[in-house]
């Protein structure tokens, strides 16, 4: 995966200024999460970035494209999966990656063995996943001894779904519905941004089967509690953000 990223993802693929304006100016509505304290309380682990991605006293997007690096994903996938302990009707996990770029780790846990959907807005970065996840089923491997599992993994990999959309579009309810581990690449969200996520596009009606959310900023506590969710822990995980970007 680290190799084919090297070989097709092209500086485009960074977010370019339109787009980061197009981003700020979304109609961002004032967040009125009902109160739910009867239902089961969903669990939120948040993972701090060790540099602030927003510029001092700006609560904006930057111009800046960055990603949680492979290193740092396995480990935090297996913290998400032992905070989860399981689905109660005994299905498999569902990964879900809002923000998911270039869809690294979307593809990366599919390899795994995860159904694996990735939501991201930037067309731009949307292609370049796409085709690495093309350019990954076409590689031939003529090793008698490793294409079987060659073989099993790119069939693991041509199953993840890389949309191009907004999370909180009505139309991807059904993409939410199924997922059970989330991560929420929120690095430079405006902290608005993050709470609407949460607690719009993250609903039991609409994420219904949600047991771990992982993020990269704090989510802000009224939208926790508003969303049903409890902070369980906070660490630290490797990005490729700079503290200027």
């Amino acid at each position: 995966l680290s190799e084919a990223y090297e070989r097709l993802q092209p500086e485009t693929a960074h977010l370019q200024p339109d787009e980061a304006d197009a981003l700020t100016g979304r109609d961002l509505r004032r967040v009125q999460g009902p109160t739910r304290g009867t239902q089961v309380p969903h669990l939120a682990v948040s993972h701090w970035c060790s540099q602030s991605s927003l510029r001092p006293g700006i609560d904006t997007l930057v111009h800046r494209y960055g990603e949680v690096r492979f290193s740092a994903f396995e480990p935090l996938l297996t913290l998400l999966r032992e905070h989860s302990g399981g689905t109660a009707d005994g299905t498999a996990d569902c990964f879900i990656d809002i923000g998911s770029g270039t869809g690294k780790l979307v593809l990366f846990a599919a390899a795994l063995g995860l159904q694996s959907v990735g939501i991201e807005l930037v067309h731009s970065r949307h292609v370049v996943g796409l085709r690495v996840q093309q350019a990954l089923l076409e590689e031939d491997h003529g090793d008698e001894k490793t294409a079987p599992l060659a073989a099993a993994i790119q069939g693991r990999i041509g199953g993840a779904s890389l949309r191009c959309a907004d999370a909180l579009a009505p139309s991807e309810a059904d993409s939410l519905g199924n997922g059970t581990l989330f991560l929420c690449n929120n690095a430079v969200w405006p902290s608005r941004l993050t709470a609407e996520v949460v607690t719009r596009g993250l609903t039991p009606e609409r994420a219904p089967r949600l047991s771990v959310l992982a993020t990269l900023k704090e989510v802000p506590e009224e939208a926790l509690e508003a969303a049903s969710l409890v902070l369980a822990r906070a660490s630290c995980v490797s990005v490729t953000w700079d503290p200027i970007g």
